[in-house]
């Protein structure tokens, strides 16, 4: 992963990965919201679970940073490397939006939002595998809570705690299906459908990034293996056949 530390001491990672982390920071606070609102134990479990995720992500940013930067000690007092580390506690995250600003930095340096754009549009792969990812957490946490919801009161439902839900929900969306837990109400066999279409398109998009990074990182090589085996075969046609012999 590229990464600066400019003039006053910030660290500066892929602008895809700043905006990943922003996206990341806004369901969190999102998901402190919704612990406080929510009234159903087992929902909110759902939600502290993807929280502590979702934590664990914000940890390796930080000691990527820390990693990556030139001189450590300035990331940690006037990079803001320190609002980095208190904001992996999740009661915290909302100090994450300091991100804003930064990003918003970053897209001004780059020339403007369409030159930040071209930027982005330059690594679609690694823009494809991050949302990817983030809506594979986006659906996983909140098909959960609905499923929790639809669910939760049914006579014959089967899908009763936030492990039977997010179990339901990652069993699904990556498409395996063992059918040890289903819905059983119209209503839940629709967001089971809703779910199912979800994770072969975000699936079968994943497998399109890992066929273009594997390629991708060979394909350099087997141009130049071509060529050199161009330029042998050119250089063999150019000498006459009385000197080969």
């Amino acid at each position: 992963m590229k990464a600066r530390q400019d003039a006053s001491g910030a660290v500066q990672l892929n602008l895809s990965w700043e905006l990943f982390v922003l996206a990341l920071a806004v369901l969190s606070v999102l998901n402190l919201l919704l612990f406080l609102l929510i009234r159903s134990d087992q929902v909110a479990e759902v939600v502290v679970t993807i929280d502590i995720a979702v934590t664990v992500v914000f940890i390796a940013d930080f000691l990527t940073r820390l990693v990556v930067a030139q001189n450590r000690s300035r990331y940690m007092i006037h990079g803001f490397g320190w609002l980095d580390l208190i904001a992996c506690t999740p009661a915290l995250r909302i100090i994450r939006f300091v991100r804003v600003a930064t990003v918003g930095r970053r897209i001004r340096a780059a020339g403007g939002l369409d030159d930040a754009v071209e930027q982005l549009l330059a690594n679609r792969a690694r823009i494809i595998l991050l949302t990817v990812v983030l809506l594979t957490v986006v659906v996983v946490e909140f098909g959960s809570m609905a499923m929790l919801a639809i669910e939760g009161n049914a006579p014959n439902g089967n899908i009763k705690t936030s492990s039977d839900a997010l179990w339901y929900l990652v069993v699904t969306i990556s498409t395996i299906g063992y059918g040890d837990l289903y819905p059983t109400t119209n209503l839940g066999r629709l967001v089971g459908t809703v779910v199912l279409i979800m994770g072969i398109a975000l699936f079968s998009t994943l497998t399109g990034y890992l066929a273009h990074f594997f390629y991708g990182e060979r394909r350099p090589l087997i141009e130049k293996q071509q060529q050199k085996r161009a330029a042998k075969a050119a250089v063999t046609e150019a000498v006459p056949q009385d000197k080969i012999d």
